[in-house]
């Protein structure tokens, strides 16, 4: 804290997929104080803030309002702050919220499982993407087992695909 008043700078650290981000850093960069993300950059930001970072899926919406994704799973309708939303956007969901459900929207195979003491977390390989799903304590979850990811509505964030900017 004493040196970032000397520097009179803010710290952002990009960091690998990691459980212990300061010890693995990519990238560090030094911004003035007050800085603030202009709405382009809020994909950008949420991509790396964060460990694990945020599942990120390319999406549509459908004349109903619906979020599809590439084959065609629904994951629900979002109001968008405009009614004119891009045809290509960003669907993003943080893992913490999505779980392992039998009614869940999505359909995978487990391709990971990953134990750090009180949460577990869980690679599952969607087709088209691989998701990372945290859970607490050890569930029975195993690789290669087929299961179903439910995404939360309210959990989603949508970006428009070509400028990042948050769309809801």
């Amino acid at each position: 804290p004493s040196w970032t008043k000397r520097v009179n700078r803010q710290f952002i650290m990009w960091a690998l997929r990691t459980f212990a981000p300061s010890t693995m850093a990519r990238m560090v960069a030094a911004v003035p104080k007050g800085f603030t993300m202009t709405s382009d950059e809020a994909r950008f930001v949420t991509e790396f803030i964060g460990s694990p970072s945020i599942n990120l899926f390319e999406a549509t919406r459908d004349a109903a309002g619906v979020l599809r994704l590439a084959d065609g799973a629904a994951l629900g309708s979002v109001e968008l702050a405009s009614a004119a939303a891009p045809a290509k956007l960003h669907v993003g969901v943080r893992p913490e919220d999505m779980s392992i459900d039998p009614a869940g929207q999505l359909a995978g195979r487990v391709s990971l499982v990953e134990p750090t003491g009180p949460e577990t977390y869980a690679l599952v390989d969607l087709g088209h993407t691989e998701v990372t799903v945290r859970m607490s304590g050890l569930p029975n979850v195993q690789p290669g087992l087929e299961v179903r990811v439910a995404v939360p509505v309210g959990a989603l964030h949508v970006f428009d695909h070509a400028t990042g900017q948050r769309l809801n």
